[in-house]
């Protein structure tokens, strides 16, 4: 029994997992234009639009997509598109993705690294009856599981923002979303 604790011990303190980010950018300049009004002829493009893919990660394809003053983060795996927030209203992108990923070393494995999760924001124009525009900001939480990827968490502007969106990046029982575009 003592020996077979030992063991037990042994391995617990072998293992140590770290979860951490790395950024990626998501701005026009780091991306390669697949379609984009500005690909054209001057003056044939009735309005701007732009589709590009950027920096990724293990085997997921991110981009960028939109036009008319909305554009919105894209996603796929292996050519599978991911299901992510489709928003009516004005809205852009920032200029970064947080990828959370965990790294796992132990005595038989060392330096193994598993994308867990995205995180985005959306940059939202709300125009009130007076006149006035509100900007806000919206934090998009999405679990990576390569097809099965998932909108786990919306969050409206609000104070610790970052902290909350990877709080529920981290949990890995956080239920899928549905109806968010709704």
């Amino acid at each position: 029994m003592k020996s077979l604790l030992s063991v037990f011990l042994l391995l617990a303190s072998s293992a140590f997992a770290e979860t951490s980010s790395v950024y990626s950018s998501i701005k026009f300049e780091d991306c390669v234009a697949v379609n984009a009004s500005y690909l054209l002829p001057k003056g044939e493009a009735e309005i701007d639009y732009y589709e590009g893919v950027c920096p990724s990660f293990a085997g997921y394809q991110l981009g960028v997509a939109g036009g008319d003053l909305r554009y919105a983060v894209t996603l796929s795996y292996q050519g599978t598109e991911i299901e992510l927030p489709i928003l009516l209203q004005f809205h852009d992108t920032s200029e970064l993705v947080e990828w959370r990923f965990t790294r796992t070393k132990t005595n038989e494995e060392t330096n193994k690294v598993v994308f867990s999760s995205l995180i985005y924001r959306l940059n939202v124009s709300e125009y009130l009856e007076s006149g006035e525009i509100n900007n806000k900001s919206k934090l998009v939480v999405v679990r990576l599981n390569q097809e099965k990827s998932c909108v786990i968490g919306i969050l409206d502007n609000q104070a610790q923002m970052n902290e909350k969106a990877r709080s529920i990046a981290d949990n890995n029982n956080a239920p899928c979303l549905q109806d968010f575009n709704n």
